[in-house]
């Protein structure tokens, strides 16, 4: 199985697959940094959440080479592929899943949807506080926005049949 990192970082270790959606912090030549354009039907998206820029990055041609999909495409001469026609399960651990990675999500998605079980895990920050909450609208969010996006009604099934899961995970405390 290969593990889809949305970190730079090397936190996991060597002897898994691992594909780094935005590039490896040991190969900075190659990280991607950007905002994500939203298309459908070959039309940028422009709701009232993107921002001046991203509305002008779109119309802009010189703009577009920040975008991320320009970056990812110049680096595909040596980047290897992702089967995602068969993705089984979707681990999502401390990723805000912020609508600027939500065409990674959707691709995802597009080949899955009918039978991908989705895991979300959150973490206590401290004593008073996690990211329970915030874990559970954000995956809301992004599965509504893409039944949106493509015409599927897929939140109710999932839940119904028990594809949506979300659980803690320990994250030690490194700062005492």
């Amino acid at each position: 199985s290969t593990i889809i990192n949305f970190n730079y970082t090397n936190f996991l270790p060597a002897y898994l697959n691992t594909y780094y959606v935005h590039g490896n912090i040991d190969d900075f030549d190659k990280i991607v940094f950007g905002l994500d354009m939203n298309i459908k039907g070959g039309e940028f998206q422009t709701d009232e959440r993107k921002t001046k820029f991203e509305i002008s990055l779109h119309k802009n041609k010189q703009l577009l080479k920040f975008s991320k999909i320009s970056q990812l495409l110049h680096l595909q001469v040596d980047k290897t592929s992702v089967p995602l026609n068969i993705i089984s399960t979707l681990s999502i651990i401390g990723h805000g899943i912020g609508e600027q990675d939500y065409s990674y999500f959707f691709s995802i998605l597009d080949r899955n949807a009918d039978s991908i079980q989705i895991n979300c895990f959150w973490y206590k920050f401290n004593e008073e506080g996690d990211n329970k909450e915030s874990t559970k609208e954000a995956l809301f969010e992004m599965l509504t926005s893409y039944e949106k996006y493509s015409n599927q009604r897929i939140l109710h099934k999932m839940i119904f049949e028990g594809r949506i899961k979300f659980k803690e995970v320990f994250i030690p405390n490194i700062y005492h």
